[in-house]
């Protein structure tokens, strides 16, 4: 069976990556992972949270380090 990983894109060098569009800039951020499964379910949580912050309007830069530091959260 295969899943497709939403937002993302997979390099042999840094794993998976998960890029969305905000604020006429491109977030960016590894989701340290070179495993599908592992990579589809961060990409998720990180999508929901996207979602949660976007209805917020919050600047570019604080959707960033939002968005990064729940990913830090997801690794624990």
């Amino acid at each position: 069976m295969s899943t497709q990983v939403i937002h993302t894109s997979y390099t042999e060098k840094a794993g998976y990556v998960w890029r969305k569009r905000y604020a006429s800039n491109t977030l960016s951020v590894a989701l340290h992972t070179k495993s599908p499964a592992e990579a589809t379910r961060r990409s998720a949580s990180l999508s929901i949270r996207f979602m949660q912050l976007e209805t917020l309007a919050v600047p570019f830069v604080a959707m960033r380090e939002a968005i990064k530091a729940y990913r830090d959260e997801l690794m624990n």
